[in-house]
């Protein structure tokens, strides 16, 4: 029985509105976001083990279906006694014979009335016995301690669900898996559990002058840098890379790569190609292929030649070909758009109201502009600090190499310049 897996991406509400076509030509930053994201399911579910599950995406909530930990266990290395004991002790001193030993081991063990028993940190607390004294607040002479402070009752004792009570939710569903999620997971006896399955994503870079990495360009020729940037920013965001094609300005040698890409991916990201030129094939072929935009173009620098629609389901994403202005491009819509489909809930980069330190920018009053910046913490500032990078140019790569996060200036003539407060959405590496 053939199954079809349903769309990842509804249909296209927008195209059913009358004199909307101008609209998707060209919209503001935050309209794209808004269409990007508005539709998008996330990928089928999984069952794997939990020590396969570092950095994926829980598909399910887990609840805790016993107490972590379900018995009471001192907090410190000191002696178990009754509180009642020491508080009924004559004179300022408790003397109390030592009765026993616990370690953090199986089994229980009992405390008599009137003694101390000698307890390891994490141990379970004897039966009989109700607070913990640490065994810096004790004078221990052979067998017996004395006590010289108020001990009452629960002191230095974790009580039984400390961590969590049967039927408490652990982790919600969205949330990605890290060491810390996964211990707890691990102290509940969770040993399988369902994850949203990686992300398909197919790559097709376009442009007669692009060579491998390890070929060294003629003249009019670069390395392909893009294929390694989107590759590696796909894997960031829980996606995999089922194929990385580079195709020349051929328009059936685009229309086959992007046809073959479509058949193998959630969602089909290009670069280069994207904009009206001459060489430029990339929306042609597409459209081709029964292509629907939601947008052709976005108000933005760098990156206005970007585009998104879907095709059967599929999702297809079109970045320039400049470095700089895919970096940015990926960063700010596509990457919201992966971790959804991805199934998490957080999907916008985290971002700081930080202060012009050094550097000196103007904003454009027809699109939102996206500048490199390195942000610092200044103990004497009430804003993060931030130095805006030289050399802007979005056909380089060493400025993203240097910067942990970008400016957003919105759609304004305004020059900002040393002391302005702006806003930095703050890249992930530099988290």
């Amino acid at each position: 029985m053939n199954v079809r897996q349903a769309p990842l991406c509804d249909p296209l509400p927008l195209r059913t509105q009358p004199g909307i076509s101008s609209f998707l030509d060209l919209v503001d930053v935050g309209q794209a976001r808004r269409l990007v994201e508005q539709g998008i399911r996330p990928v089928p579910v999984d069952w794997i083990a939990l020590s396969q599950a570092r950095g994926r995406v829980l598909g399910s909530p887990i609840h805790a279906d016993a107490d972590i930990v379900p018995f009471a266990r001192s907090a410190m290395d000191g002696y178990a006694v009754r509180a009642l004991d020491v508080a009924s002790a004559c004179g300022n001193v408790a003397l109390l014979r030592v009765g026993g030993d616990v370690y953090a081991q199986r089994g229980t063990h009992g405390h008599l009335a009137g003694t101390a028993t000698a307890v390891a940190t994490g141990a379970p607390l004897p039966c009989g016995a109700d607070a913990v004294v640490p065994i810096e607040a004790v004078d221990r002479q052979g067998d017996y301690i004395s006590i010289t402070r108020t001990v009452t009752t629960g002191d230095h004792i974790f009580p039984p669900g400390e961590d969590a009570k049967k039927g408490q939710l652990l982790i919600a569903a969205g949330q990605r898996l890290h060491a810390g999620s996964l211990a707890l997971l691990a102290s509940a006896g969770i040993h399988r559990l369902p994850v949203f399955r990686r992300v398909r994503v197919a790559i097709v870079c376009t442009g007669d002058e692009l060579v491998p990495i390890e070929t060294a360009p003629a003249p009019g020729q670069i390395r392909n840098s893009n294929g390694l940037m989107l590759s590696t920013l796909v894997e960031e965001c829980c996606g995999d890379v089922v194929q990385c094609d580079v195709v020349p300005d051929v328009p059936t040698q685009v229309t086959a790569a992007l046809r073959n890409a479509f058949g193998n991916a959630d969602i089909v990201i290009t670069s280069g190609g994207a904009s009206s030129g001459p060489r430029d094939f990339v929306k042609a072929s597409l459209e081709s292929l029964g292509t629907e935009f939601l947008f052709r173009s976005v108000a933005m620098r760098p990156g206005r030649p970007m585009a998104f629609g879907t095709r059967h389901g599929t999702i297809v994403a079109v970045l320039p070909g400049n470095p700089a202005a895919a970096f940015v491009g990926f960063v700010e819509l596509v990457r919201p758009a992966l971790l959804r489909l991805a199934g998490l809930l957080q999907t916008r980069l985290a971002c700081v109201a930080a202060e012009i330190r050094e550097g000196k920018a103007k904003g454009k009053i027809d699109r939102s502009t996206f500048l490199f910046a390195s942000v610092a913490f200044d103990a004497t500032k009430t804003n993060p600090v931030l130095t805006l990078l030289a050399n802007q140019c979005s056909s380089l790569t060493r400025t993203a190499a240097a910067a942990n996060s970008l400016v957003v200036l919105p759609s304004t003539s305004q020059t900002y310049g040393c002391g302005d407060v702006v806003q930095a959405d703050i890249l992930p590496w530099a988290i």
